[in-house]
């Protein structure tokens, strides 16, 4: 008989599994993750098969999946696509281990509340406690029953007082739209790079190359009533802009996709309002890279 490891396997490998299904039906077992759906996960795993297997394990789970090859591709990736809301930690990896990347995530990047869940092929307490005290929430030994995974992440990532339900909680009003403030805050971008003008702008460079299209893209995926893709590209741009200070973009994607969720058919109402938060966030973004921008001092960098 199968373990549901070899299942797993067995499925990641056939390329159909690994499709995205291209329809807004949800099926059982997807409707049993809906606490991950549109969640931003980092998996930091160094081997190929294992890649593929957990590729194919979160495929159901609708999540946004974003793979580092070992744990300093962790940590950069983290920096500048940020903000994510989990990530699963190979402990045994290359260039710098998951024990390690554990340590830089919570005191070199603070980012002490982001969920970290360990995977390793050993199963003993005092390993698991090793992982623990290297900065992980919790352990998941290999081979991975998804069972054990999708429990783990159902409560340290879906659960309840986790980043992705408090985004879920927000209160929409749909006939406020109108009103949104435009805000490209210069500070918050900067922070997030401890001031570093080039890295800053690095990222408003990266941002374009990757967003300047993503209208296009959800117009297209909701045109084609690909409710699922649609979710992907609104959950890509709320992390992208956040990541820059296009803080009022940021919160206008993450709006649509809450409400994508709950009211797909007042997405084209909402459409007009998100395409106004990014036309001000480009155009603020090439005036900063266009007047070769240095900062004067806090406290007064909104546009």
């Amino acid at each position: 008989m199968m373990s549901g490891f070899d299942r797993a396997l067995l499925q990641a490998i056939d390329k159909d599994f690994l499709q995205v299904e291209r329809s807004p039906m949800i099926n059982p077992i997807q409707e049993n993750l809906r606490p991950l759906h549109g969640a931003k996960l980092l998996v930091a795993e160094d081997h190929l098969v294992n890649q593929e297997v957990l590729l194919g394990l979160l495929a159901p789970a609708l999540c946004e999946v974003v793979i580092a090859n070992n744990g300093a591709e962790a940590l950069a990736i983290l920096l500048a696509q940020g903000p994510f809301d989990g990530v699963l930690m190979d402990m045994e990896m290359p260039v710098l281990d998951g024990y390690q990347a554990c340590k830089e995530i919570r005191n070199t990047l603070g980012l002490t509340d982001l969920p970290i869940i360990s995977i390793s092929g050993h199963s003993m307490a005092e390993d698991r406690e090793r992982c623990l005290e290297a900065g992980a929430n919790d352990h998941c030994p290999k081979p991975i029953d998804p069972d054990q995974l999708f429990d783990l992440l159902l409560h340290w990532v879906g659960g309840e007082g986790s980043g992705l339900s408090r985004r879920r909680a927000l209160n929409i009003d749909i006939h406020s739209l109108a009103s949104k403030s435009l805000v490209f805050d210069i500070d918050d971008g900067l922070d997030r790079v401890e001031g570093n003008v080039m890295v800053w702008k690095k990222m408003l460079s990266h941002f374009l190359d990757s967003e300047e299209s993503r209208m296009d893209q959800i117009h297209q995926s909701l045109s084609e009533q690909d409710y699922q893709l649609t979710a992907r590209h609104l959950h890509a741009l709320e992390g992208a802009a956040g990541t820059v200070g296009a803080i009022g973009l940021a919160q206008a994607a993450l709006e649509a996709e809450l409400l994508l969720e709950d009211l797909p058919e007042k997405m084209i109402e909402y459409l007009s309002c998100l395409q106004g938060e990014m036309e001000f966030a480009l155009k603020s973004i090439y005036q900063c890279i266009k007047e070769d921008f240095i900062p004067s001092g806090r406290g007064s960098g909104s546009l």
